[in-house]
């Protein structure tokens, strides 16, 4: 369920603790992106919808999934604190949004994945490059 989001989170950590300025944020934000939304993580997707899916008729489930996801959030949301705190994200940016936001587009990707004829990874994330530039970034 979770042994992709955690080695992102581990990359997105040595981002922030390893940039010097918001340009080597961005460059390793670029990485992230690429290795996250690969066409050869579609089966992650998969794996992860389906434990998702499956929580809805499992107690049990869901309560192990939301600890795990909760545990997630808080790392992600700690990225994005630290990036704010260097100047990198905007202060406006509800930390937990993103940190929600960043996921729902990872996992959306499985619409895609679905189809026979998938959109192009470089034009995926170019648009979420887009996304995060206009809409996260500092100016």
């Amino acid at each position: 369920f979770s042994r992709y989001v955690s080695n992102n989170i581990d990359l997105l950590k040595a981002t922030v603790a390893n940039s010097k300025n918001k340009a080597e944020f961005v460059a390793g934000l670029a990485r992230v992106t690429e290795i996250s939304q690969s066409s050869d993580r579609r089966e992650s997707r998969f794996n992860r919808a389906r434990l998702i899916a499956l929580s809805d008729g499992s107690e049990r489930l869901a309560e192990i999934l939301a600890k795990e996801q909760l545990r997630l959030n808080r790392a992600i949301r700690q990225v994005f604190v630290d990036a704010q705190a260097q100047g990198w994200i905007r202060k406006d940016i509800s930390v937990q949004a993103a940190t929600v936001f960043i996921q729902a587009y990872t996992l959306g990707k499985i619409l895609d994945d679905l189809v026979p004829n998938p959109i192009d990874d470089n034009d995926w994330n170019g648009l979420i490059g887009l996304f995060v530039e206009r809409t996260l970034l500092t100016k």
